[in-house]
């Protein structure tokens, strides 16, 4: 895609040879033609082959070489049609685009609004480690160019050497990470072509799509079952005491986080421990703070206990109106975990480290495969969809499916006796 400029005498009067040269300037399959504002008095002696020759037109022709040299130097890839380029030799105001990779990324970044700490951070992260991938061997990778058909045009193996080299990262090399930040690169680049897609025809696919596939359903529930806490050490967090009113609270939100599934960040709403009275009996209800689905968790009289006799959490709310402050969640939740680590030696839990996120898995095994909760109702008091309470918490094993349908065919036998 190159824009090509030639040149061709016209006519000024039926009755002079003298002649007008024009410019002729091609692009993308058009050709449009303007005046040079030069003429030729004898063209049988001064024009040859598109240009003028003789040592007295020396400086004429130096205009008209300069003229194709500037309109010919221009980034094709800013202009839709040739109208755009004659408006950019006659000094107009022509927009530019993005044309490559990082410029793209940057402008998606940017373009983004009400995007939570932790998703902004993880951007600029994907983008920091991309530019490490190009200077990792400048010579064969560079600031790629989106536009189909350019020399240094992004193809897909770049994005699987790209995964390779993240592969090899302390910090990122496994899959599930990696899956993550293709995730948010894919994102990127796709909001920058939705908005460019009119304006850029020549615009490459999504170079990061189908390059790193998500873990298969038994992947993820074997992950899942390893990160839930077996209930007897739930068990032994109940008969663990302290004498420091503060990690006595700390003790008090684990205990809480086993019995009700919720997520750390749902308890810096304010009104997070307001215990809703129903005909069934007590019960926690709100919106989750990044789902924004609603959860609605009943509680036994141990849970009610245990909410009362927490009383204030042991730092200040960090949720207003469904929006948290990011610096706030995360120092709390540092003192949490730091607390979680002294936990685990107390009550001699050895497999891995004691975490919040644990503590909501292992609610939600313990609610479909040791309570028989029904998934849809444990999806509803963990404001999850049923595919995701599938995905990460149900172990349905053949006992238990067995045994459900056992209990139900039971129940409806019971009832039409």
């Amino acid at each position: 895609m190159n824009i090509r400029v030639t040149f061709y005498l016209k006519s000024t009067s039926k009755n002079n040879k003298r002649m007008a040269i024009y410019a002729s300037i091609g692009f993308k399959g058009k050709r449009k033609q303007i005046a040079t504002g030069l003429f030729c008095d004898d063209p049988e002696n001064d024009w040859e082959r598109g240009g003028l020759k003789g040592k007295h037109q020396r400086d004429n022709q130096s205009k008209l070489s300069n003229m194709a040299m500037e309109i010919e130097a221009y980034d094709a890839h800013q202009f839709v049609d040739v109208d755009q380029v004659i408006d950019k030799y006659y000094g107009a105001e022509t927009e530019s685009y993005c044309t490559t990779i990082l410029e793209a990324l940057d402008y998606a970044y940017k373009s983004q609004d009400n995007l939570v700490t932790r998703t902004t951070k993880k951007h600029i992260t994907i983008m920091n480690h991309f530019k490490d991938f190009i200077k990792s061997n400048p010579k064969v990778y560079s600031n790629f160019s989106i536009i189909k058909g350019h020399n240094r045009q992004m193809f897909k193996k770049h994005s699987k050497d790209f995964k390779k080299y993240l592969m090899l990262q302390t910090n990122v090399k496994q899959n599930s990470t990696v899956f993550e930040y293709f995730s948010g690169i894919k994102s990127l680049f796709n909001k920058f072509k939705e908005d460019h897609n009119d304006m850029i025809p020549d615009i490459i696919n999504n170079p990061f799509v189908g390059i790193v596939k998500a873990e298969s359903q038994e992947e993820r529930k074997k992950k899942a079952l390893e990160r839930a806490i077996p209930w007897s050490f739930i068990e032994r967090i109940e008969k663990v005491r302290h004498e420091d009113p503060v990690e006595e609270k700390w003790r008090l939100l684990a205990l809480i986080q086993s019995y009700t599934g919720l997520s750390w960040i749902e308890f810096g709403k304010e009104d997070v421990f307001d215990i809703k009275t129903m005909i069934g009996g007590s019960a926690l209800i709100n919106r989750r703070v990044k789902q924004k689905k609603e959860y609605i968790v009943f509680l036994s009289k141990n849970v009610v206990n245990l909410i009362r006799d927490i009383g204030e959490l042991p730092f200040k709310p960090y949720v207003f109106d469904l929006n948290y402050k990011d610096i706030e969640c995360s120092r709390n939740y540092h003192s949490y975990n730091s607390y979680l680590k002294k936990l685990a030696k107390e009550i001699e839990f050895e497999d891995g480290n004691l975490t919040s996120h644990k503590f909501r898995h292992s609610f939600g095994m313990q609610a479909i495969n040791v309570w028989k909760i029904p998934l849809h109702i444990v999806a509803k008091m963990m404001g999850d969809k049923i595919e995701t309470v599938v995905q990460n918490y149900a172990d349905l094993n053949r006992d238990n499916i067995i045994l459900e349908q056992k209990n139900c065919m039971e129940a409806y036998v019971e009832m039409t006796a």
